[in-house]
């Protein structure tokens, strides 16, 4: 450490340090807002976002940050991938134009100062951020289980306002934890493994379950290992859905596979609130954002542009009995939106970071790479799983943007250090 530099909160005997302005008292906001996010704390959760922004601005890490973020392919396509799903509301409106591109600027530069945070962490900060990170996942975890049990909910838990999204981010802990829980032995590595499938089944959200099928595949785990654990999965899942067809679990593993794309649109109106459909209501939303790419294909109708046109054509959300639903699906929001120039944004955007996750992983181990290596791609399975099924919201404008900046700008110390733990 140079003479004159005094250690962070987090500083340890190792040497760990966080430079500049970044200090480890930053971490609680940060995980403030995360808790904000996911019970919809609005008021709370701007708070916190305009502190993160604020420290990105006044401090020197942080606008050192920013500037190598603008020089990186798939930090900087973040940026523009948000900039289309925000700043584009002018063509919809101007009051509208201006409350999201006020968004736009407080989610980017909060973005930039977690992920300069994070860069800034030596190995032991990283891995007490890490553990506190796991304890706030998992006291929100037993909170949301708690409360479903005790409403009479024993399965299908994601009626806590977005805490469902819990499930998911702890998958991503879980095997941030990988080479720690092997540690102790592959009986304690695939304990874990199956507890948390289990808590995932039962909860019900469909991208925790794909989300853990996906990371699975890419954890340190050997190729005969993952064939042979997912061959057991897979004969213990065919096994329970045919001895009892009409239980929760085996409902949501049938729905994966039901197809609704034939129905005709007269079929939608007929339904009784078919936003409790979600099936039906993806289908009809689907359908009409197509028609809005048909008739905008360049640029789209612009952010907030779907939601916009239905309310117009079907009334307000209750009034319609769903019908005038948001887009759920980037795959769909994206074309109707911001058109090719999207389409086109967001595909330069998801190359970019998965090649930089790939070549970061590959360099420091490739399939020996241990669990800190791998966290960029974990953050990329999170992401794409996101952005399949939610409507845009600022949670999925920060992973948007975290993905990138994570994936791209000079890496934590922490796993600059090396492969494995």
């Amino acid at each position: 450490m140079r003479a004159g530099t005094r250690p962070s909160s987090d500083a340890t005997a190792s040497g760990d340090t966080v430079p500049g302005a970044v200090h480890g008292w930053l971490q609680y906001p940060i995980m403030a807002l995360y808790c904000c996010l996911l019970y919809k704390q609005v008021a709370a959760g701007v708070a916190m976002l305009v502190l993160c922004s604020a420290m990105c601005v006044v401090s020197a890490g942080g606008r050192r940050m920013a500037a190598s973020i603008v020089t990186t392919p798939a930090a900087s396509l973040a940026i523009a991938y948000t900039a289309l799903a925000t700043v584009s509301a002018f063509m919809v409106s101007w009051p509208g134009g201006i409350e999201r591109t006020v968004q736009f600027a407080l989610t980017t530069l909060a973005a930039i100062t977690t992920a300069g945070y994070l860069h800034a962490l030596g190995p032991s900060a990283f891995d007490r951020f890490r553990i506190r990170f796991a304890v706030l996942n998992l006291a929100i975890l037993m909170h949301v289980v708690a409360f479903h049990l005790l409403t009479g909910h024993v399965v299908t838990w994601k009626y806590l306002y977005d805490t469902k999204f819990v499930f998911s981010s702890m998958v991503v802990v879980v095997f941030l934890f990988e080479d720690r829980i092997r540690n102790r032995g592959i009986a304690a590595w695939f304990t874990a493994l199956s507890l948390l499938a289990l808590l995932v089944l039962m909860s019900g959200e469909r991208k925790a379950y794909v989300l853990l099928l996906l990371i699975f595949l890419m954890s340190r785990a050997s190729l005969a290992s993952k064939v042979m654990t997912l061959g057991v999965a897979a004969a213990l899942t065919m096994t329970f859905v045919s001895a009892m067809p009409q239980s929760y679990v085996a409902r949501q593993l049938r729905s994966e596979a039901a197809d609704s794309s034939q129905l005709s649109n007269r079929f939608f109106f007929t339904v009784e609130s078919i936003g409790q459909h979600s099936d039906y209501i993806r289908t009809f939303v689907n359908r009409n954002a197509q028609l809005l790419f048909e008739a905008h294909p360049v640029l789209g109708t612009g952010s907030t542009g779907y939601m916009h046109w239905a309310r117009k054509k079907y009334g307000s959300l209750t009034g319609s009995r769903g019908l005038s639903m948001n887009v759920h699906g980037e795959r769909y929001r994206v074309p109707a939106e911001n058109g090719i120039v999207g389409i086109l944004t967001v595909l330069a955007y998801l190359t970019a970071t998965a090649g930089a996750a790939v070549r970061f992983a590959w360099r420091r181990g490739g399939l020996e790479a241990g669990a800190h290596a791998r966290f960029p791609l974990y953050m990329l399975g999170l992401l794409c799983t996101y952005i399949y099924g939610e409507a845009m919201d600022t949670t999925m404008l920060l992973l948007i943007l975290l993905t990138g900046f994570i994936a791209a700008v000079p890496r934590p110390a922490a796993v600059r250090a090396g492969a494995r733990t």
